[in-house]
């Protein structure tokens, strides 16, 4: 979903290019292309996942070769993009030109040809018309490649769709083509060309607060319709209403879903159409799901009911949600965060009442349910009394007082340029930045570390001006007297990293939503920019790794490029200068106590992936990791003399798995770490590709001789034969395992299993010929699941979790710091997360052009960027570290429950623990 960049100035031509035409261009979200594809015969299109990356994407294969009348052959495979069996293609405008995208990979080297498919005003799928692009045939290599151009409608043309054809005939020479031959789509985009120019950019205004949406909840009710479609920019629909009310001690929600196309019904909750309710409180998602078909989800299990009933039209559920099972009781004037969300599954659509951008879990974004009475409510929270009568006039008094209160804020700050202020690793980085912490004057900054700790220190620079504005952003040793040294006074300089945020956007398909995420070295002036009215980042990170204890001191100075300023002569000595102008100076302590954390990990974080450069793996390692990837399509066999499989050395994926591999035993050497290697994915649906499943007890094999004889012992790695398996597949599993370890018996075996569930007995058989189980979520952790992994643990099996979001408005607090809490508060042995760096098209191929999908990494040349995300993994790693300083095994536990379960939804708290446990070795 790879998208042009501009850049803008003050007069800038935007809206040159417009929406994407192509729904789901990038495929990742697709079951299958019904829909968003079509051939014409000769060919196959489908959905297709290539393996290494998982990356998602359109496949069109040549499955014929026909006669022709005059006795030749003829390859004609041709599929047509963003077209559907039933309306042709998409809707576009007559005499438009319309700029194009998309990204190729064949089998093999190939001519394909890109054009275009048009229909004319009623003319049915079959009618339209084949049209020249700008560019025609292209050369499509092994390896991905994107290509750009353009195309014309005509006067008539009413639906257009991108073709892609492999086509030859015999009479123009030998054959070019051959069955099995494919090409890979991927990441296409078509947008509107218009040469519309935007006007001089005006002065900043104070951000608006956003009206938040509300629904009144009583023993009456009240209803509400105005659903919106998820991912569709301001597209409404009218398919879905609710209704609301109490009864007794639970919340009782009617929700009506209109149908043009028939129910969808199925056995699992997202089998079918589907309605999902959420409450957040307290910062804890309370999430419930039901499908058409009567399966209902509830998170950790909480109580509720649903019944579904199946109309010619529609489907209607009526649900019953206790207030203990949302945290609590609610009062009268009490407000609890809510949505509902809507899957129509035949539609491939997805409806939501609260307006949401990318995903039904953007708490921040939900709207509210007001407990009894809309006046009591804005009296409970902003301490007023008005009269409100109905639901549009509460939210737009909530609106107007929440904006009004923002005003304050930024009066008391009018007779200033600018604000600083240290903020949280885990703030809400989202684009306009404008923390709290700005509004009140900071006097100094005091910062507490142990050593061998990564101590963060972000802080924000807020431009207070109509007009963007530079900063120089400085820490200097003295906190007086200017010295023109960096740092704090007796801290090595050298352990100070000053880093700046980046602005970056986190979807691709919703232009102009932005967030601070990469985090690049500062420049040699250490200056960073700000939008007006907005605040930019500047980050230190402080390594106390074989630091002296001691309290360390400077000054950290802003300085405003654009501000005037002068150098005044005191008593006519010429060198005897006072300066006048705007600037900021704070006085920064940090305090190293004499506490060592452990230098390795507590709990081992995978991130599913392996370090091709020292840099990718430096970065690794500094985020917990000590397991790294190895790729089992890199262990190539050859047949030996027996008739039997055997490793091929000389095979060149052989040889450069091999040098991957010493490369990170060697960087593991030079940063003092015992690594770990995880063979994956499915490395045995890799060995009955390559050679037969017969030949998978010899794959085993080859992979122990090879590791062996490279340094690495059998209890130094282990091999994922699975990656998230159906049910249905686990008596394979089964029989897999037994005849790897008849082969090999001291060879390590591991599966993922995803949150598609096999059966309790299924799991049970596998004891004795697994040693590991790699587990999303944690609802393998409740019964009846917990029971059989705990068994297996006892038995030595390594138990670990994992994570696998490819979105990057994920919860900086409540997804990747939490992370590492999870392996801990469940006893696991390791956390995973899917993954370090993005690949696709090449590691940092990928970077700064489209939004990252997992990786928490960015590569620039030789230089690899951490993001913020990945910062937010690293402090929970340092979270579990500090407490496992706590000798008192039920301490330990009683702060892991602070940070975990009592006071989760509080982000100030893990620096709460982590100052106790600090104070407590002080004293």
């Amino acid at each position: 979903m790879r998208k042009i960049l501009t850049c803008c100035f003050c007069t800038v031509a935007i809206g040159i290019f417009g929406q994407n035409l192509v729904k789901e261009g990038d495929y990742s979200r697709l079951k299958n292309l019904d829909g968003f594809a079509m051939t014409n015969g000769a060919g196959r299109i489908s959905l297709f996942t290539e393996d290494y990356t998982w990356n998602k994407c359109a496949k069109l294969e040549i499955v014929k070769i026909v006669k022709t009348a005059k006795n030749t052959e003829m390859t004609a495979a041709c599929g047509w993009i963003g077209c559907h069996s039933r309306n042709a293609g998409f809707a576009v405008k007559p005499n438009t030109t319309y700029r194009f995208s998309i990204e190729l990979k064949g089998s093999r080297a190939m001519r394909v040809s890109v054009n275009t498919q048009l229909w004319d005003k009623g003319k049915g799928v079959w009618q339209g018309k084949s049209a020249k692009s700008s560019i025609g045939q292209v050369n499509v290599t092994t390896g991905w490649k994107k290509f750009e151009g353009t195309f014309r409608t005509k006067a008539n043309t009413e639906k257009a769709a991108l073709q892609i054809q492999m086509w030859h005939d015999t009479q123009y020479g030998p054959h070019k083509y051959k069955i099995g031959d494919y090409v890979l789509i991927d990441n296409v985009v078509i947008e509107e060309v218009n040469h519309k120019i935007m006007p001089s950019a005006v002065p900043s205004a104070i951000p608006e607060v956003p009206v938040t949406k509300a629904v009144l909840f009583s023993e009456t009710g009240a209803s509400a319709s105005d659903f919106t479609v998820l991912r569709e920019k301001n597209k409404r629909s009218d398919l879905t209403s609710f209704s609301v009310r109490r009864k007794g001690n639970a919340i009782q929600i009617t929700i009506v879903c209109r149908e043009p196309a028939a129910v969808k019904s199925g056995k699992g909750v997202w089998d079918g159409d589907a309605i999902e309710i959420f409450f957040a409180r307290n910062g804890k998602l309370f999430h419930f799901a039901v499908g058409a078909g009567g399966a209902v989800f509830s998170t950790d299990k909480r109580h509720w009911k649903a019944v579904c009933r199946t109309e010619k039209n529609g489907w209607t559920v009526i649900a019953e949600i206790p207030f203990e099972s949302i945290g609590g009781k609610l009062e009268k004037g009490d407000t609890i965060s809510f949505n509902i969300g809507r899957q129509r599954l035949k539609a491939k659509e997805f409806l939501t009442w609260a307006p949401l951008k990318d995903s039904f879990h953007e708490q921040e974004r939900f709207g509210v349910l007001v407990m009894g009475d809309y006046s009591a409510a804005f009296q409970k929270k902003f301490e007023k009394k008005i009269a409100i009568p109905d639901r549009a006039a509460y939210e737009k008094a909530c609106a107007e007082e929440e904006n009004a209160r923002l005003k304050q804020k930024y009066a008391k700050l009018s007779n200033r340029k600018f604000a600083v202020a240290p903020v949280s690793p885990v703030s809400n980085f989202a684009v306009p930045f404008i923390p709290e912490e700005v509004f009140e004057l900071v006097e100094k900054i005091d910062l507490s570390a142990a050593v061998n700790e990564r101590k963060a220190l972000p802080v924000a620079i807020m431009n207070l001006t109509d007009k963007p504005a530079d900063y120089r952003v400085i820490l200097e040793t003295s906190e007086h007297r200017y010295n023109g040294s960096f740092g704090l006074a007796g801290f090595p300089a050298e352990k100070i990293t000053q880093r700046y945020a980046v602005r970056f956007k986190d979807n691709d398909s919703d232009a102009g939503s932005l967030r601070f995420d990469p985090l690049p070295k500062i420049g040699e002036a250490c200056t960073v920019t700000v939008p007006p009215r907005e605040a930019g980042v500047v980050w230190f990170d402080f390594n106390t790794s074989d630091v002296k204890p001691g309290v360390y001191s400077g000054r950290l100075r802003v300085i405003p490029l654009s501000e005037p300023a002068s150098w005044t002569v005191i008593n006519n000595q010429y060198h005897n200068r006072k300066y006048t102008g705007e600037m900021q100076d704070i006085p920064v302590t940090l305090t190293v106590h004499n506490v060592t954390l452990p230098k390795d990990p507590v709990i081992p974080m995978n991130f599913f992936q392996w370090a091709t450069a020292e840099g990718i793996f430096y970065g690794m390692v500094e985020c917990g990791s000590r397991e790294f990837g190895l790729d089992p399509w890199g262990f190539k066999f050859k047949k030996g003399a027996s008739g039997k499989i055997e490793i091929d050395r000389n095979h060149p994926r052989t040889q450069l798995l091999v040098k991957l591999l010493r490369q990170q035993l060697d960087w593991a050497k030079k940063y003092k770490i015992k690594p770990t290697f995880f063979i994956g994915f499915g490395a045995y649906g890799v060995c009955k590709q390559m050679y037969g499943a017969s030949a998978w007890g010899d794959w085993i094999r080859g992979v122990k001789q090879l590791m062996n004889e490279n340094g690495v012992s059998d209890k130094d790695y282990i091999i994922e034969t699975w990656d998230e398996p159906q049910n249905k597949q686990m008596a394979e599993i089964l029989d897999s395992h037994k005849r790897a370890k008849k082969a090999e018996p001291t060879v390590r075996l591991t599966v993922t299993l995803a949150h598609w569930k096999p059966s309790v007995a299924n799991v049970k058989a596998m004891k004795g010929v697994i040693d590991g189980w790699c587990l999303w979520g944690t609802q393998y952790f409740e019964s009846p699941y917990r029971e059989v992994f705990e068994d297996h643990k006892k038995s030595g099996v390594m138990i670990s979790h994992y994570m696998c979001s490819t979105s990057m408005r994920e919860h900086l607090a409540r997804y990747y710091r939490r992370l590492p809490w999870t392996a801990a508060y469940y006893k696991l042995d390791a956390a995973h997360m899917f993954w370090f760096i993005d690949n696709y098209g090449g590691v940092g191929a990928s970077d700064w052009k489209v939004t990252t999908r997992g990786g928490i990494y960015y590569k620039s040349f030789d230089h690899y960027i951490p993001s913020i995300r990945y910062m937010a993994i690293r402090e929970g790693v340092t979270d579990i570290k500090y407490i496992s300083l706590v000798k008192d095994p039920a301490k330990a536990r009683a702060y892991l429950e602070r940070i975990y379960v009592t006071n989760a939804h509080d982000p100030k708290e893990p620096e709460r623990v982590r100052a106790e446990i600090l104070k407590g070795f002080v004293q």
